[in-house]
Formats: structure tokens, C-alpha cells, sequence
């Protein structure tokens, strides 16, 4: 559950990345939620 917090501080900063997400199906999505898992830090 952690790892949603960054996500959606990360969401609120980019609109555009929430609007993309909106469209595109979950799959494709998960691994950029890694990747930004990561440049988070966490």
C-alpha cells in the first residue's frame, strides 16, 4: 500500500500521466508503475 502514496502525489503533479492511464488498459500500465516506483526511491 505504500507504494500507492508516491504514485499518487505523482498522479496530481502530472495530469496528463492520469489522463494516459485513463485510456490505456492496466496492463501496460503496471510496469510504469514500477518504474516510478523506483525513481521514487521506495
Amino acid at each position: 500500500m505504500e507504494n500507492l502514496v508516491p504514485w499518487t502525489t505523482y498522479n496530481v503533479q502530472q495530469e496528463s500521466v492520469v489522463i494516459t492511464i485513463g485510456q490505456a488498459p492496466p496492463e501496460p500500465v503496471l510496469p510504469a508503475i514500477s518504474d516510478l516506483t523506483d525513481a521514487f526511491g521506495s
